[in-house]
């Protein structure tokens, strides 16, 4: 007895499936005719949607993909697979160069997860470890200085330097602070600091400053006995000054 001619086309797995970036679903087709006697026909026979010629189902962009079967005019029912990223392979920040703030300031750094076919994994700060930045993703530090900024997904990991600036000067150090007492043949040598807000010192040195009772480098001496204020005023910084007093004696 000859099979009658085709009638129904049904797949395996006829069930939905779902499958990471790269992975593949080996679907088969069989053909029926209207009695449901299976008809010979290998897998190659049939016209496949979102398949190989076998049938087989591999797909690197992420989404929702329909395979059909369909032979002699004859269309097995739809399944669907769906296909979701792969694991980190790349996390790209933003932004991505290298950034220069003042203490105080912050920035907001986005960090997105691909796998290795490109697609998207997430967008959201806190699916990432952080290092040098809050779980969202912000930098903020009143210290200045060099740090790294990182973040992590699954030991994937990226990096972008920030160089932190001192802010505004707002106060000047002097060593020795204390009040001195000197011979009037002794000469003192004191230093100047700036220091900018949020206690950060400035790279200066003591001609950076303008002295009163001392040199520009800031050196007292003096053979009249008496008592004299030694002032330090950072240049260009308003308020910005110490001051001490030497006693000299004869």
């Amino acid at each position: 007895v000859e099979n009658a001619s085709v009638n129904e086309v049904t797949l395996a797995p006829s069930s939905d499936q779902t499958i990471t970036a790269g992975e593949t679903v080996a679907f088969n087709a069989t053909a029926y005719d209207q009695f449901d006697n299976p008809i010979d026909k290998p897998d190659t026979a049939f016209t496949w949607a979102n398949t190989s010629a076998n049938g087989t189902f591999q797909r690197s962009a992420t989404g929702t993909y329909t395979v059909t079967a369909t032979v002699n005019n004859q269309t097995s029912q739809s399944a669907t697979v769906t296909v979701t990223p792969a694991g980190a392979a790349d996390v790209a920040l933003t932004p991505a160069a290298d950034q220069t703030l003042t203490a105080g300031e912050t920035i907001d750094f986005t960090a997105t997860a691909y796998d290795d076919a490109g697609n998207q994994i997430t967008t959201d700060e806190t699916d990432f470890n952080w290092k040098n930045a809050t779980s969202t993703g912000q930098f903020e530090t009143t210290t200045a200085g060099d740090y790294t900024v990182t973040a992590e997904r699954n030991g994937v990991t990226n990096t972008t330097r920030v160089t932190v600036e001192p802010a505004g000067i707002d106060d000047v150090e002097l060593t020795p602070n204390a009040s001195q007492t000197i011979n009037a043949t002794d000469t003192l040598n004191f230093n100047a600091t700036a220091v900018a807000q949020f206690d950060n010192p400035i790279n200066s040195t003591d001609r950076a400053f303008t002295w009163t009772n001392a040199t520009a480098t800031g050196i007292f001496t003096k053979t009249t006995a008496g008592t004299y204020t030694v002032t330090a005023a950072y240049t260009n910084a308003t308020n910005a000054t110490a001051e001490t007093t030497v006693s000299v004696t004869v």
